[in-house]
């Protein structure tokens, strides 16, 4: 048996739900330089899948869909995930992801 799991799926790719993907999406890249892959919409405009590539890795998003169950952070007023991205290239503190995330 071969082994089809792509690269960019080293283990298991975070997939949150937000309230607005184009928001996130717009987040992502301003922050950390991402690529999206991939995005499919519902008959009603929801996004329902986007993938995108960010430091090396996927990062899947999904829109709310209460009926569902699947709610956003916002919506449950908070969450208690944290996610890390590390880079082995050191940074001087003015520079890299770090700062234009915390302007966003």
């Amino acid at each position: 048996m071969t082994d089809a799991t792509p690269e960019e799926f080293p283990g298991a790719p975070p997939h949150l739900c937000v309230r607005s993907v184009d928001m996130a999406v717009r987040f992502c890249r301003a922050a950390f330089d991402a690529d999206e892959l991939i995005r499919s919409s519902g008959p009603d405009g929801r996004i329902w899948h986007c993938e995108l590539l960010v430091a090396g890795g996927r990062l899947l998003l999904v829109e709310e869909f209460p009926d569902t169950g699947t709610i956003s952070p916002e919506t449950l007023g908070g969450t208690p995930v944290t996610l890390h991205l590390s880079s082995l290239t050191p940074t001087p503190p003015t520079g890299g992801h770090w700062p234009r995330a915390r302007r966003r």
